[in-house]
């Protein structure tokens, strides 16, 4: 019989309860609004707040929604990552296979009004996993100190 040896290791546990996530992934339902999305599901639950991550996330995302309402039929996903202090941002927002949209001015405001944004890409497909091969539209598209 065979034996394994478990090593154990010291949890180190992060002294904030709530928003300590630096990445969410929201979907845009039909409507327009944005929201996670039901596990086992498709049905998108809207957020007007989350306790796990930094509320600037969330007032990213309804800025988004507002301003994306018109073509959010051809919106997947939006997806906001930050540094260690979010100190920088960077979006990246997913649309239909086939879709032409123009994320330009989107963009811009985007940056104009959040100036923690340091970037924001486009990209197909209904996930961000799901696609590697993002167009930046302005800024960067990384941040520079993710730790």
């Amino acid at each position: 019989m065979k034996t394994s040896v478990i090593k154990a290791i010291q949890l180190i546990l992060s002294a904030d309860a709530e928003e300590y996530r630096n990445k969410i992934v929201l979907h845009f339902a039909e409507d327009g609004s944005l929201g996670y999305m039901n596990e086992g599901t498709h049905k998108i639950i809207p957020v007007n707040s989350c306790k796990l991550c930094p509320a600037k996330y969330i007032e990213i995302a309804s800025f988004a929604s507002d301003y994306l309402k018109s073509i959010a039929g051809n919106l997947t996903y939006f997806y906001i990552r930050g540094n260690h202090d979010d100190s920088e941002i960077t979006v990246v927002v997913g649309y239909k296979k086939g879709s032409k949209v123009d994320l330009n001015g989107f963009a811009n405001e985007l940056c104009d009004n959040y100036p923690e944004i340091v970037g924001v890409m486009s990209g197909e497909g209904k996930h961000p996993e799901e696609n590697n091969d993002f167009k930046i539209i302005c800024g960067d598209n990384y941040v520079t100190s993710l730790f």
